[in-house]
């Protein structure tokens, strides 16, 4: 038997498909080369920036220890960071149209943009500090009140001020 060729409006529901999924690819490859300008060298920032913040371990840490703690530190830091950007340029290619990433292209690949996209990858550590700072404020503030409200003495003592431990079963 010979393959009957596909109805018209078959071939009509195809071609809108295709050009969704083109356009689609397309987003995402703009959104590539927009992460690629927005965030340079950035697994050499985040590398720079935990190993700093490691640099405080506190001092019964053994050397041989420290030393091991850095070096992995830096190499998941590599694996990791593709891997965020990889889940950034797909949230851009999905929030915006092409027409708005070429724009923000447009700018990224000017020197001006250049210069803000550095910024703003030095910001974003002080500003993620903010919000976990922030977070850990509300909730403390949350579990107080909700100490307040409903007696957490009565309860076992919950101290809404450090991390609960498991309590057992």
């Amino acid at each position: 038997q010979q393959a009957q060729p596909s109805p018209p409006a078959a071939e009509a529901q195809a071609e809108p498909l295709l050009e969704v999924v083109s356009a689609d690819a397309q987003k995402l490859q703009y959104a590539q080369r927009l992460m690629a300008l927005s965030t340079p060298d950035l697994d050499k920032t985040l590398r720079e920036s935990l190993l700093e913040q490691m640099a405080n371990l506190p001092a019964d840490v053994p050397a041989t220890e420290a030393a091991w703690l850095r070096k992995t530190l830096s190499e998941l830091v590599v694996v990791h960071t593709r891997s965020l950007i990889g889940r950034l340029e797909q949230l851009y290619a999905d929030r915006f149209s092409l027409e708005e990433l070429s724009a923000l292209i447009a700018f990224r690949d000017t020197p001006m943009g250049q210069a803000i996209s550095r910024k703003e990858l030095a910001l974003s550590d002080d500003v993620a500090i903010a919000q976990m700072q922030m977070q850990q404020a509300m909730m403390i503030e949350l579990m107080t009140a909700y100490c307040r409200q409903f007696s957490c003495e009565a309860k076992g003592g919950l101290n809404p001020s450090v991390t609960p431990k498991p309590r057992p079963n």
